[in-house]
């Protein structure tokens, strides 16, 4: 099941306020996504994915969304560092991570609004230009 997307772009930069260690929006060094949590937050929610909830997490922005699903429907997004650490690296992943999740006696097959979610996601890099080297994978 397809959950991650990477891709490139010079579009969603740290804010100054993210590389302050003196600001509540610092995250870790060198770690930062507001900007394309913002944007990713914008473009869902007029597509019908209202936020639940955001917030900051070690690694990036995390991002809950209300549907009619008995699950959590997710994103996290971060800057990527590769190894010559180009800011312009960017990965989005969404949970659940697996096909199917347990609740209590139950099992729930996520496969359908997972894939809703990253086609939507992908649908809004792949028409913005200025992302570039746009990839989906698995967890």
């Amino acid at each position: 099941m397809i959950n991650q997307v990477s891709f490139s772009s010079s579009a969603f930069r740290p804010r100054p306020t993210e590389l302050d260690e003196a600001n509540e929006d610092f995250i870790n060094p060198g770690v930062y996504a507001l900007e394309l949590a913002d944007y990713l937050v914008a473009q869902l929610s007029s597509r019908g994915y209202p936020v639940r909830s955001r917030c900051q997490e070690d690694w990036g922005h995390w991002v809950e969304f209300q549907h009619d699903g008995d699950f959590r429907l997710a994103l996290g997004c971060s800057n990527f560092p590769t190894n010559d650490n180009d800011p312009n690296q960017h990965r989005i992943f969404v949970e659940p991570n697996k096909p199917v999740v347990k609740k209590l006696f139950r099992k729930i097959d996520v496969r359908q609004p997972v894939g809703a979610l990253v086609g939507t996601i992908c649908e809004i890099l792949e028409t913005d230009p200025r992302v570039t080297n746009l990839t989906t994978d698995a967890a």
